[in-house]
C-alpha cells in the first residue's frame, strides 16, 4: 500500500491487580513508495516516534496491614479514660503511645505495609509504668511477630508468626487497693499511789 500510513502503538490495559499500567502513546509514521523494481521503500516521517524505541514501563505495588488492640481492665475501683498508656515497639524504636478509653479499650495506628516491608516485624507492647496511688501496674510483656509477604497481586499477606501473642487481645490487668492506718496513742496515768 503506497502512501502514508500512521499507527498508533500503546499498552493495553490490564488487570494484573498490584500494576500500575503505562498510558504512553506512541505514533509511527511511514511512507511507502513503490522503487519501480518490485521492491518498496519505506521511511519514516520526521514526525514519528521511533518504531525501535517504543518503551513501557509499569509499576508494581503491594500493601497490606496490621492492628494491634487490648483492654485494661482494673479491680479495686472504678476505671477512667486516659488513666494508663500503652507503648508499641519495634525493636528499639517507641512507635506509639496511646490510651484507653472509658471501656478501657485502646487501640495504636493501623500498620501500613508496602513492599519495603516484606520479611519479619517484631513488635513489643507494654503498659507505661505509672505512679498512680494504691495502683498494682501489668508488667506484662507481649510479642508480636508478623510476617510480611507478596501475595503477587498487589495485597501483602500479614501472617502471625506460630508463637505471636494475639494482637487482638493485648489485655492489661492492674489491682486497686486502698489502704489506711490509725495511729492510737494516749497516756496512763495513775493516782493514789
Amino acid at each position: 500500500n503506497v502512501g502514508e500510513h500512521t499507527y498508533t502503538v500503546k499498552e493495553a490495559s490490564g488487570t494484573l491487580g498490584g500494576v500500575t499500567y503505562d498510558t504512553t502513546e506512541y505514533t509511527v509514521i511511514v511512507n511507502v513508495s513503490d522503487n519501480g523494481d518490485g521492491t518498496l521503500d519505506v521511511t519514516l516521517d520526521e514526525e514519528s516516534d521511533d518504531p525501535i524505541a517504543l518503551d513501557f514501563e509499569n509499576t508494581y505495588a503491594a500493601t497490606g496491614s496490621l492492628d494491634l488492640s487490648g483492654t485494661k481492665i482494673l479491680t479495686g475501683r472504678d476505671l477512667a479514660a486516659g488513666e494508663f498508656s500503652f507503648e508499641l515497639w519495634e525493636d528499639l524504636v517507641k512507635l506509639e503511645t496511646v490510651t484507653h478509653d472509658g471501656d478501657g479499650d485502646f487501640s495504636f495506628t493501623t500498620l501500613d505495609y508496602d513492599l519495603t516491608d516484606v520479611g519479619t516485624k517484631v513488635y513489643t507492647i507494654v503498659e507505661t509504668a505509672g505512679s498512680l496511688g494504691g495502683v498494682t501496674y501489668d508488667t506484662t510483656v507481649y510479642t508480636v511477630v508478623v510476617h510480611v509477604s507478596d501475595n503477587g497481586n498487589g495485597t501483602l499477606a500479614v501472617t502471625l508468626d506460630e508463637e505471636s501473642a494475639d494482637p487482638d487481645a493485648l489485655d492489661f490487668t492492674n489491682d486497686y487497693t486502698a489502704t489506711g492506718s490509725l495511729d492510737l496513742s494516749g497516756t496512763k496515768s495513775l493516782t493514789g499511789r
